[in-house]
C-alpha cells in the first residue's frame, strides 16, 4: 500500500536533497528552481530511475503536460527521453493553476501526477504511443486516459496531493463559471469523492 503524506515539508524534503539527486536524478534534466520538487515526486517512482526525462518550461494553458520527445519516438519504450513542460505563461482566469502559484505540495502531486504518464508510457510501443497522439482529441478517450493516470499517481502515493488540487479547482469553478477548463476538469480527472474512495480501496488491501 502507498504512504499518503497529506502534506510534503519543504524544509524536511530539503534535508535529503543530496540524497533525492544521488538516487534519483541520473538521467535527468531538473527544472531550474522546481529541482527539489522533481526529486521528491521521482523518488515515488522507482520504476523510473533509469529513464531519461527533461523537466522543462513552456508557455502552455495546462499547469503542466507530458510528452515523449518526438526524435527518440521510435526507440524501445524504455530508451525514450520524456518531456514535462511545466507552464511558465498562462492566460489570466488561469493564473491560480500556473505551476508557480501552487502550494509546494500540490507542485510535487502535479507533478506526480505527469511522471504518472511516463509511467504509463514506458509501457507502451510507438505505435501505441501514436494512438494515444491521434485519439487524446476524443473525449471518452481523454477521460479513459486521465483518470486511469490519476490512479496510477494515487498508487504511487500523492492522492491528498490530487485532492488539494481538485478542491482548488472546485473553488475556481465558482469564480470562473464561464471559463471552460474549471467546468470541465471534473470530466476528465478524478473528483475529490473518487480519490478519496480509491484511496479508502488501497488501505483495504493492506
Amino acid at each position: 500500500m502507498p504512504i499518503f503524506k497529506k502534506q510534503f515539508d519543504r524544509e524536511e524534503e530539503k534535508a535529503r536533497h543530496h540524497i533525492l539527486k544521488k538516487q534519483f536524478g541520473k538521467k535527468k534534466k531538473l527544472p531550474r528552481g522546481y529541482g527539489l520538487h522533481a526529486l521528491v515526486a521521482l523518488s515515488h517512482y522507482p520504476e523510473l530511475k533509469d529513464i531519461s526525462i527533461e523537466f522543462v518550461y513552456g508557455e502552455t494553458d495546462s499547469t503542466a503536460y507530458c510528452r515523449p520527445v518526438f526524435s527518440t519516438l521510435l526507440n524501445s519504450a524504455k530508451e525514450r527521453t520524456y518531456r514535462v513542460v511545466i507552464s511558465k505563461k498562462i492566460r489570466k482566469s488561469k493564473e491560480a493553476v500556473r505551476f508557480h502559484n501552487l502550494s509546494f505540495s500540490a507542485q510535487i502531486g502535479v507533478i506526480g501526477h505527469e511522471l504518472s504518464h511516463v509511467a504509463q508510457f514506458i509501457e507502451k510501443s510507438a505505435f501505441e504511443m501514436a494512438e494515444i497522439g491521434l485519439r487524446y482529441m476524443d473525449n471518452d478517450f481523454k477521460r479513459e486516459l486521465e483518470k486511469g493516470t490519476d490512479i496510477r499517481a494515487i498508487h504511487h502515493g500523492f492522492g491528498y496531493q490530487l485532492i488539494e488540487y481538485a478542491y482548488l479547482v472546485t473553488e475556481l469553478q465558482k469564480q470562473f463559471p464561464d471559463d471552460p477548463y474549471y467546468q470541465t476538469y471534473f470530466t476528465f480527472y478524478m473528483t475529490v469523492e473518487e480519490i478519496l474512495a480509491t484511496m479508502k480501496e488501497l488501505e483495504g488491501e493492506e
